[in-house]
């Protein structure tokens, strides 16, 4: 259908204002699944990006959600509608290149010719557009530098997660410096394991640090992700109606997935195993996982996850945030690991737990120096009843602890006793000594609480690192590297400080006695 002068304009000014997707809508066509060549239309991906769209945008995507198509739309749409904008793509792999290459010159084959686009040069990954300036580029990772003196306008990292570290760092350091004040970047790619730049910036995103909105899209966001029961591809024992596990029903009633989308999980999670969450992700906490160094079990992750919650209140500028109030007669034990305090170091973590549901009701997270630390957790713990108050003497803890005992007064801190004796809270070292013996025991005794379902936390930023704590390659655990680990220790010291107040039955009790005897806890 020809387009007036007047729509044609119109649509070319919301491009030029940063929305190409009428544009694209209008003009643009690509192939289905069944090879036919169709109007492209925003799909459920595009209205997800359409929402969040932006100048920075970092996103982490299932497999075969489009998003590389829709974000290669734009570009080429702001290219056709911008003089002088250059566009740069940047695939994972040479086939990627092409096909995402091929991509772009099928929008360009099928325009209404009434839009006047004249085509200068079409090889080897770039075009041009005559008499606009403007220019788009697809090239492999490794295969070209980006130079801080050169222009680009529009920046797609796609699949950044499974370039090489060394390509995906010099692409990281070059390419965006090379996007001026105004221009947009775009990076996507399904996850590929924990502690890769990518995984680490999409971190970076969500906590705030950085200038890019984050954006996940899941499995889900895909109608075609779904399967009758006539489907040659359904499980031969799911071609009828679907009898729903617990976790099934779960993630149904969360999602709203329908018994067909379901159906498709099932199939889809026989085929792929332990690696589905990771290509066709459900949230973007558990997608990272690695089972092979993982340390705690995904399923029970996933299902804490379900669990989480925005806090009730918040306070410190957001650094404390409460999900349960105090309670009259509950007792609650607490655990801080302190951080440096100055801007790119260690955070600091207090977490407040009930001591005998294992339930997690407050947390203080954020910058502070171990002063601030020391007297903010005093103030937390005296609201929660005089919370049991286990501090992490290491380092910087050990002025904490000096700080909660002499300036604050504060007298319910835990104790540590040497190995071989059993001793009362009042005896013993003030602090919780971390060595490999103690920090080896607090991770077995976390792991045995959570399988147990005896501990639960309701913050999403607690799971995600419970997911990225490991066993590295040296033999040591904790998260990797550019990332933190400070909710995970203390949520384990927290764990630790229930076990010390005696919240578990005798025999269990007993069990648990001998191992700290040789770890030299106190009991």
């Amino acid at each position: 259908m020809a387009t007036t002068l007047e729509e044609r304009t119109s649509l070319t000014e919301q491009a030029q204002e940063g929305n190409p997707w009428p544009f694209v809508e209008r003009f643009f066509f690509i192939r289905n699944k069944s090879n036919d060549l169709v109007p492209f239309r925003v799909t459920a991906t595009g209205d997800l990006l359409r929402r969040r769209w932006g100048h920075y945008l970092y996103l982490v995507k299932a497999r075969q959600c489009h998003a590389s198509s829709h974000l290669l739309a734009a570009a080429t749409a702001m290219c056709l509608c911008i003089p002088y904008f250059q566009a740069a793509v940047v695939a994972h792999e040479r086939e990627a290149t092409e096909r995402l290459f091929k991509t772009v010159q099928r929008f360009l084959e099928h325009l209404d010719p009434g839009l006047g686009v004249e085509i200068g040069h079409d090889r080897d990954g770039y075009i041009d557009f005559k008499g606009s300036g403007s220019s788009i580029y697809v090239g492999t990772a490794g295969g070209r530098k980006f130079g801080r003196s050169e222009t680009i306008n529009f920046l797609l990292l796609s699949e950044m997660a499974h370039y090489s570290e060394a390509d995906a760092q010099g692409i990281w350091t070059g390419a965006p410096e090379a996007v001026p004040k105004g221009g947009w970047v775009m990076v996507e790619s399904t996850p590929n394991g924990i502690g890769n730049l990518f995984h680490q910036q999409y971190v970076a995103a969500q906590e705030g640090k950085t200038r890019y909105t984050p954006l996940f899209i899941p499995w889900h966001a895909n109608p075609e992700f779904s399967l009758r029961p006539e489907d040659p591809e359904s499980l031969v024992g799911d071609r009828g109606p679907l009898d729903y596990s617990e976790a099934e029903a779960g993630l149904a009633a969360k999602y709203g997935l329908s018994e067909q989308q379901v159906r498709w999980r099932r199939s889809k999670v026989a085929e792929k195993g332990e690696l589905f969450s990771q290509e066709y992700p459900e949230d973007d906490v558990t997608c990272w996982l690695s089972s092979q160094r993982s340390v705690f079990d995904y399923d029970i992750l996933r299902g804490m996850l379900n669990l989480c919650r925005p806090p009730v209140a918040t306070e410190e500028n957001g650094a404390v945030q409460v999900w349960k109030r105090p309670q009259a007669g509950v007792k609650y034990v607490a655990f801080l690991d302190t951080g440096g305090g100055g801007k790119g170091g260690d955070p600091t973590c207090l977490k407040i737990a009930q001591a005998r549901s294992g339930e997690e009701v407050a947390q203080m997270w954020g910058s502070f120096t171990p002063d601030e630390a020391a007297r903010k957790a005093v103030e937390l713990c005296v609201r929660y009843n005089d919370a049991l108050l286990g501090v992490e003497r290491n380092n910087t803890g050990q002025l904490a602890l000096d700080v909660a005992w002499k300036r604050c007064s504060y007298r319910n801190l835990y104790k540590w006793n040497p190995p071989g004796a059993i001793k009362s809270l009042v005896a013993g070292t003030l602090g919780w000594p971390t060595t490999e013996a103690s920090k080896t025991r607090m991770i077995e005794d976390f792991r045995d609480a959570l399988k147990a379902w005896d501990y639960t936390s309701y913050d999403v930023q607690t799971i995600r690192e419970l997911t990225e704590f490991r066993r590295r390659d040296d033999g040591s655990y904790g998260a990797p590297v550019g990332l933190h680990d400070d909710r995970v220790i203390a949520a384990m010291g927290c764990h630790q400080m229930r076990l010390a107040v005696g919240q578990e039955g005798a025999a269990v009790r007993k069990a648990r006695v001998m191992h700290y005897v040789e770890a030299g806890a106190v009991w």
